[in-house]
This record gives C-alpha cells, sequence and structure tokens, in this order.
C-alpha cells in the first residue's frame, strides 16, 4: 500500500474501509469479482481499497460526491472530487478524457470501472479484481 500511494500521477485512490463487511465507501458497496470476494471477505481487521484514477467515473454513479476542482490538462483532466465516508470528508481523483464540463461544487455520482487492490491491516495487498459500486438495497448483478 505504501507503494501504491506515490506510483503513477497522480497516485492511487486509498481508502479505509474498516472492518465491516460488505465493503464500502459512503454508504456505497463495493461489489468485487473473481477471487477478490472470497479474499475480502476472509481479510479480518481494518482493509483499504485502492483504485488508480482511470478506474473512477464521473458521472451518475451510485456514490455522491461534491467536485472540488477540475484540471484540464488538454489531452486530460484530473477531477478532484470528495465523498462522504463514515463521517469525513474524503478527497478522491477521477482521470478523464476531455470534455468535461463539471464545476467546483457540482454534485455528481461516481463508479469505479477497473481493477481494485485489497490492502489487509499490515498495507500487503490481499486481492486485486474487477469492482463496480452498488447503492444500498440494489440487486447484486454477478
Amino acid at each position: 500500500m505504501f507503494v501504491a500511494g506515490f506510483i503513477g500521477s497522480p497516485a492511487m485512490n486509498l481508502v479505509e474501509v474498516g472492518e465491516e463487511r460488505p465493503l464500502r465507501i459512503g454508504e456505497a458497496e463495493l461489489e468485487l469479482g473473481g477471487a477478490g470476494v472470497a479474499a475480502a471477505g476472509d481479510a479480518g481487521g481494518n482493509v483499504t481499497v485502492g483504485f488508480r484514477p482511470e478506474a473512477v467515473q464521473v458521472g451518475d454513479g451510485p456514490l455522491p460526491a461534491r467536485i472540488r476542482t477540475v484540471e484540464d490538462l488538454g489531452s486530460e483532466m484530473f477531477v478532484h472530487v470528495a465523498v462522504d465516508h463514515r463521517g469525513d470528508e474524503v478527497p478522491l481523483i477521477a482521470k478523464m478524457a476531455p470534455p468535461f464540463d463539471g464545476e467546483p461544487d457540482d454534485h455528481v455520482g461516481l463508479q469505479i470501472v477497473g481493477a481494485t487492490h485489497v490492502f489487509g491491516d499490515d498495507g500487503l495487498r490481499i486481492a486485486t479484481s474487477r469492482a463496480s459500486l452498488r447503492a444500498p438495497g440494489a440487486v447484486s448483478h454477478s
């Protein structure tokens, strides 16, 4: 997890999700695919999930967020958002292709559409699998 936190530009989003199962970011449930389901379920202690900025879609996803700032770098855009997670405002970054018309303080929904890493209490990776977010009470499609 230490290395994942600074490799890449921008660095991987890391969110401590705690000991609760199923894994949640805010109120959205994290659905892992493949071996990630069993590995995350068997992991004891605090768990942290990590996902690259390019795995975050900004739009109509099940995780409510507020845009903090948008960096237009020409060929790509970094959208900095804040999500309410366990009573705190947690910053996340999405890396997107232009155009993007969101503005600071706009409310958007987020979705994860790529590889998600699950890290244990000791900072070591437990599993990597494709993941997505699901609204509370929504029916799983897996």
